[in-house]
């Protein structure tokens, strides 16, 4: 969900962004935020090293001040991510 549309997302009326991803154990992902953004991040399935903290499952994180989001799983994994002011 974008609050443009853009890359065929679904159009929001906020100034948010939301990614979802699957990653496999081996993978990695990096969200780079600009700095006047924050960001919650919430595990929907499997383990992963979240910017060198181990989540779980059901795990959420609230990311402040931080340059960027750096996810490696540590199997298969699947979280939502979402990009606020």
């Amino acid at each position: 969900m974008t609050p443009d549309g853009r890359e065929n997302s679904v159009k929001i009326h906020q100034n948010a962004y939301m990614y979802a991803t699957e990653l496999r154990a081996g993978e990695s992902a990096t969200h780079h935020l600009h700095p006047t953004r924050k960001a919650y991040l919430h595990l929907a399935r499997g383990r992963a090293k979240v910017n060198g903290e181990i989540m779980s499952a059901g795990d959420g994180a609230r990311i402040n001040e931080a340059p960027q989001i750096h996810m490696t799983p540590l199997d298969n994994t699947e979280a939502l991510l979402f990009d606020l002011p």
